[in-house]
């Protein structure tokens, strides 16, 4: 009876103390499913990302002379939420022409707006040229050209430079008459001026020059002075140009061309249409010669008519 009160007894104990395992376990694991559940809270939507334009280049300074055409290689980078149309344009300094192209593609029209998509990591590339224009060639010195891009607020822009490094020589000869006119009256047997302006249109000193002329078969043209020994840019020299027609020529409109040439290769010609006159001593002895064949006849009648 003693020993079944101890089995009993030790048997309460050992459920007792499975129950409290079992009950510590499972609060243990409640706590867990709530703390767990506590933390599976909905996220926030992402704001959308914050749209912006980066124009980038690896040589945005490039060297050249004053006649060259320089190039730049440029990357619009574009970061936003959906395809925008960018409107370029480049701001360039007075004296300058410029183009914006894609790379390789020459031949088609210029740039001036681009479909681009966002977040590219090799976005399309192109060229931006620039050159002077004609008869306008730039001092040695930095030439900065801005290229800008737009699209509703989204704006970036790029500065570009050109280093011009020196201004070429150019030669360059005008030769035009003192009074603007391209015709003239000459008379026969005289010496007839017409004055020319020489003038050296280049950024080179021309040296020798010479002239010579183009006309009919007995004329005689002359010059003085017959050279220039030198003629600075912006220089003009003046000089007188002898016409003298033969006096046997018959009165009418003729060709002379004259032709100033230097030594750098540089030349200029003036066309002029001669009208040539009988001079007043042709015209009296022709006037004498007839009055004498008048005289003549009015005899010979006289001296057939008495017999």
């Amino acid at each position: 009876m003693k020993r079944l009160s101890i089995c009993l007894l030790g048997a309460t104990s050992l459920l007792m103390i499975f129950a409290s395992i079992s009950g510590g376990q499972a609060a243990f694991a409640a706590s867990e499913n709530a703390d767990s559940a506590l933390s599976q809270v909905p996220n926030e939507e992402e704001p959308p990302p914050v749209e912006s334009l980066e124009i980038r280049t690896s040589y945005p300074s490039v060297l050249g002379k004053a006649n060259a055409e320089f190039e730049w290689e440029v990357q619009p980078f574009y970061t936003g939420s959906e395809p925008k149309i960018f409107e370029f344009s480049i701001n360039a300094p007075e004296g300058w022409q410029t183009t914006l192209k894609r790379q390789f593609k020459e031949s088609e029209p210029s740039v001036v707006a681009a479909r681009l998509l966002p977040d590219r990591d090799y976005p399309d590339k192109y060229t931006v040229t620039a050159t002077a224009l004609p008869g306008s060639l730039p001092e040695p010195g930095e030439y900065v050209f801005v290229l800008e891009g737009a699209a509703e607020t989204v704006t970036g822009s790029i500065e570009l430079t050109a280093k011009v490094t020196e201004k070429p020589l150019d030669y360059e000869l005008s030769m035009v008459t003192n009074s603007g006119r391209l015709n003239t009256l000459v008379k026969t047997g005289e010496e007839n001026t017409v004055s020319i302006r020489i003038t050296n249109s280049g950024t080179g000193t021309i040296e020798n020059i010479t002239f010579n002329s183009t006309k009919s078969e007995g004329w005689g043209i002359t010059f003085e002075p017959d050279k220039i020994a030198a003629l600075e840019p912006d220089q003009s020299q003046d000089i007188d140009v002898l016409i003298t027609p033969p006096s046997q020529t018959i009165s009418g409109d003729y060709g002379v061309m004259l032709t100033a040439r230097g030594d750098q290769g540089s030349s200029d010609s003036v066309s002029l249409r001669t009208t040539v006159q009988t001079s007043t001593y042709w015209g009296a002895a022709g006037a004498g010669i007839i009055a004498a064949v008048v005289t003549g006849l009015v005899f010979l009648f006289k001296r057939l008519g008495r017999r």
